[in-house]
């Protein structure tokens, strides 16, 4: 299925033309990839065009970010597939509108809901599931209704993996995958800001024409079907396993019927400061909530080992946490919350229902990006959420790669800075929750892997 996987690393723009250009892509081949923004402009635009020729206009690509592990190297990471096999497609769904502060209101904004909002909204309301429904609705996304692209309408039935770029409002898109997509596993990355770069604000390719909003993307046919992996670099898990007995939308009000806030700040108290850590690099860490995946909670918890960061609590043998970030289906950053009122906030529009099974988690300060967040399987494409330079306090970068150029065989990684969209094959019952979730933990990853190749 997947014909070829390559991540190529260069010192000069030139030398990544050259090393790109001797890839053998033809017309049968279909094919997605990244280049770095870091990467010369015109070798962006060469590249861009030649990839395009190449494929009989069969490619989708993007600008991505510059690799953490090696910020100084520009690079392009591509993969083919079969063109019988493989359905280029673009979207031009739209997203959550942008964010207006103040009483000044942009020229055409309805101050007014739309009928069809109205009509929506009643009938939540007369569903008889109360408020949540109406919380976790956004107007903006006309209800979730959006058709799929024309493109993966022709083979709705025979897709059986997704892969996208999209521009920073990729909302309207992830709900309707959801809606008629929601047993193939489906793996996303945002585009990096390039108006300084390519006079875009996302630079998003198909074919030969770059487009600076919506999303382009690859519908991958026939079998084998990859497998959905993720991962969390460098988080720590700090507490025991709680369940979250009362939220709504993004906001969480109990866990195990306490007050959220009070059980975070025990659990974030109890961590030890690290070697060359302060109070004041502590305080300025984010926590993070860790939702645990319950088809390998029992699995996970008989292979669980303690983490040394916990050994100050008193943990249950069967609370110890685990290191083993697949035991986790989704992370969120903890934006805020107050000790008196208790309820604390995640950085999501939707956050985990009530009854998911939880821990709290936190991410070292001086915790860098290392090679580890490269060592992808084969046969597979990564996507990551990258830390931006100067993230978690470092002082320096990762060490310097000497040689003018590196080639990674058989592994496509890519980076981004605005986050991941991850989506695990889900039965049409389950959708009262999105099964698609953006990941912006720094160093977290999504990818697809296929065994065969």
């Amino acid at each position: 299925m997947l014909r070829l996987a390559t991540t190529i690393f260069a010192r000069s723009s030139a030398t990544l033309l050259q090393l790109v250009e001797s890839l053998s892509i033809s017309s049968k081949d279909a094919v997605i990839y990244t280049i770095s923004s870091n990467t010369d402009p015109s070798v962006i635009q060469h590249l861009i065009s030649v990839l395009g020729k190449r494929t009989s206009k069969s490619a989708v690509g993007c600008v991505s970010y510059p690799s953490p592990v090696h910020p100084q190297l520009a690079y392009c990471s591509i993969a083919t597939f079969s063109s019988s096999l493989a359905i280029p497609f673009r979207s031009t769904i739209g997203g959550k509108a942008p964010i207006s502060l103040g009483r000044w209101q942009r020229p055409g904004t309805p101050t007014q809901p739309s009928a069809q909002d109205t009509t929506v909204l009643e009938k939540i309301l007369d569903s008889g599931n109360g408020f949540n429904d109406v919380w976790n609705y956004d107007a903006s996304l006309n209800g979730s209704n959006a058709e799929l692209p024309e493109e993966l309408q022709k083979h709705r039935d025979r897709i059986r993996s997704l892969l996208y770029f999209s521009d920073n409002a990729p909302e309207g898109l992830m709900s309707s995958l959801d809606r008629h997509l929601p047993h193939i596993p489906k793996l996303g990355l945002i585009g990096t800001y390039t108006p300084f770069v390519t006079g875009l604000d996302q630079t998003l390719v198909r074919g030969s024409k770059p487009f600076g909003a919506g999303a382009v993307g690859l519908a991958l046919l026939g079998e084998p079907q990859p497998k959905l992996d993720r991962g969390f670099h460098g988080l720590k898990s700090i507490s025991k396993t709680y369940s979250i007995t009362s939220s709504a939308s993004n906001l969480i009000y109990e866990l195990d019927g306490k007050n959220p806030t009070k059980e975070a700040l025990v659990a974030y108290n109890s961590v030890p400061l690290l070697e060359g850590e302060t109070p004041a690099t502590r305080k300025a860490a984010d926590m993070y909530l860790g939702v645990l995946d319950e088809s390998q909670t029992e699995s996970a918890t008989s292979v669980s080992v303690p983490d040394p960061m916990c050994a100050a609590q008193n943990f249950e043998a069967d609370d110890a946490p685990t290191l083993n970030s697949q035991r986790f289906r989704m992370v969120y950053r903890i934006s805020a919350g107050g000790p008196s009122r208790g309820t604390i906030s995640v950085d999501a529009d939707v956050g985990p229902p009530t009854g998911s099974r939880v821990q709290f988690l936190h991410k070292p300060i001086l915790q860098v990006a290392d090679a580890t967040v490269l060592e992808a399987q084969p046969g597979s494409i990564q996507f990551v959420a990258a830390s931006s330079v100067g993230e978690h306090g470092q002082e320096g970068q990762p060490a310097n790669v000497v040689r003018d150029s590196l080639v990674l065989e058989n592994v496509f990684v890519a980076h981004s800075e605005n986050g991941v969209l991850i989506s695990s094959p889900t039965s049409p019952e389950q959708l009262r929750v999105p099964s698609t979730w953006r990941c912006t933990v720094p160093d977290s990853w999504g990818s697809l892997r296929w065994s065969d190749a």
